[in-house]
C-alpha cells in the first residue's frame, strides 16, 4: 500500500454547445494563437466568446490578421471597456448568439451562422473551451473540484506543497491550475515545495576541489592574479 499518492491526471476541454464546434475542433475550429496562429495569419477569423476570459487571446489574434470578427455569444462578465477597445482597434464586434459553424463541400470551415440568420464568412473559427479537472478517480476518498477564480473551469485545490485536503494525497500539473502546462510543471510548480515527496539529503553536499594547472587539486586560479597568462 502506498504511503503517498501523486495525481497528475490533467484536464479535459469542455466545448460550448454550438453545432459544428466539436466536429471542427483542432482543425478549422481553433483556440490558441500560439498553437494555430501562424497557420491562420491574414485569414478571415471569427471568434466566438462564450465566457468572461474569452477575450484574453483576442489582441494576439488581432496582430495576426486585420480580418477578425468577434461574436459575443455570451457577454456575461465581460468588461465593456475591453469590448470598446477592440472595436476602436478595428475589430468588428457582433452581439448575439451563434447558431452553428458552417463548413463547405470540402469539409473546411466556411463561416458562422448567427441566431438572426446572418452568415459571417470565415476561414477559421476561434472558440475557447472551459477546463475540467480529471479528478473523478479521487472521488472515492472524498476529493472534489472547485471553480477556478477566473471562471475558466474547475480545479483540484492543493496547498503550497501540492497536498490536497486528504493527507498523503498530492496533485500536480494543470489538474490544479489550467495555466500549468508541460514546461512549468516539470521542475515543480512555482512557489511550491515537494519536500515530503523527495528523499531527504543525508548531510551537507561536498564540493569538489577545483583542478589546478598540471592536474593538481587545489583552490581555483583567478585570471586577475598576475603571471597566470604566461606560465611555462
Amino acid at each position: 500500500m502506498a504511503r503517498r499518492v501523486l495525481a497528475a491526471t490533467g484536464l479535459s476541454d469542455e466545448l460550448p454547445t454550438i453545432d459544428g464546434v466539436t466536429e471542427g475542433w483542432g482543425r478549422g475550429v481553433i483556440n490558441c494563437p500560439f498553437c494555430h496562429g501562424f497557420e491562420v495569419r491574414d485569414q478571415r477569423l471569427v471568434q466566438i466568446v462564450t465566457y468572461p476570459l474569452g477575450l484574453h487571446p483576442t489582441p494576439l489574434f488581432r496582430h495576426l490578421t486585420d480580418r477578425l470578427t468577434v461574436v459575443l455569444h455570451d457577454p456575461t462578465g465581460l468588461g465593456e471597456t475591453a469590448v470598446e477597445a477592440l472595436a476602436a482597434s478595428g475589430v468588428t464586434v457582433e452581439r448575439g448568439e451563434v447558431c452553428r459553424v458552417l463548413t463547405g463541400p470540402d469539409g473546411k470551415v466556411s463561416g458562422v451562422e448567427l441566431g438572426d440568420g446572418r452568415v459571417l464568412e470565415a476561414d477559421a473559427v476561434v472558440v475557447g473551451s472551459r477546463f475540467r479537472a480529471r479528478a473523478d478517480v479521487l472521488a472515492g476518498v472524498g476529493l472534489t473540484t472547485t471553480p477556478h477564480p477566473t471562471g475558466v473551469g474547475d480545479v483540484l485545490t492543493v496547498d503550497a506543497r501540492g497536498e490536497t485536503a486528504v493527507p498523503g494525497i498530492y496533485a500536480a500539473g494543470n489538474v490544479t491550475d489550467p495555466s500549468l502546462q508541460v514546461l512549468p510543471s516539470c521542475p515543480g510548480q512555482p512557489g511550491r515545495r515537494h519536500d515530503r515527496l523527495q528523499p531527504r539529503r543525508r548531510g551537507p553536499a561536498r564540493r569538489r576541489p577545483a583542478l589546478r594547472r598540471g592536474g593538481r587539486m587545489g583552490p581555483p586560479l583567478r585570471r586577475s592574479q598576475p603571471g597566470l597568462e604566461r606560465q611555462p
